[in-house]
């Protein structure tokens, strides 16, 4: 009798309240082994998969202080920077991500095929914040090559930003300058 009465009182998942359920985890295992078919599956490095190199704060920090002092998206050591984090990226995709690589050799070399290219292109427009093509990606003559093209296409955004965002405050000048003639008017006119 007691297991019955028990039974009537316990918690069950709460359907009017889906916000009272248990939350999916926040973060996203990127590797797929949380799967219950790898339950048992050790996850080597797995402080490496959380942060590695592509999750790294480098670039954003970076990419934070070329819009601060955008001078610096001409310099040499852009084109640089940017390119080894391409490689980073790059390789970590191709999971040779621990060999030595030469930022100089062609790209069909180094093993970059569609599919590489694909998930490079959706890194460029998450990670960087400039579109690539595939093609461009594939018909680049190097990762060297790929990092100055995207130094170029960093600082074509930057001055679109800029072009807009004057053409944006001279409209709003423009419109102040229309209201405060409509007030003059009105004013005149009740004079």
């Amino acid at each position: 009798m007691e297991d019955a009465h028990r039974g009537l009182h316990q918690r069950k998942p709460c359907r009017h309240w889906p916000a009272l359920k248990a939350a999916p985890p926040l973060v996203h295992e990127p590797h797929g082994l949380e799967e219950p078919t790898f339950a048992g599956v050790p996850i080597e490095n797995q402080d490496e998969i959380k942060s590695g190199p592509a999750t790294d704060g480098g670039l954003k920090e970076f990419l934070s202080s070329c819009g601060k002092t955008p001078e610096l998206l001409e310099a040499d050591a852009t084109a640089d920077f940017l390119a080894h984090e391409i490689e980073t990226t790059l390789f970590n995709f191709m999971m040779r991500g621990d060999e030595e690589h030469d930022l100089t050799v062609p790209l069909a070399s180094a093993g970059v095929d569609s599919h590489v290219s694909i998930e490079l292109r959706n890194w460029f427009r998450q990670k960087v914040g400039v579109p690539f093509t595939v093609v461009e990606i594939v018909g680049a003559a190097s990762i060297a090559d790929l990092g100055r093209m995207t130094a170029e296409k960093l600082a074509e955004k930057h001055k679109r930003w800029l072009r807009l965002n004057s053409h944006h405050a001279l409209c709003i000048k423009l419109n102040k300058l229309k209201l405060l003639l409509y007030f003059l008017s009105v004013r005149r006119t009740h004079c």
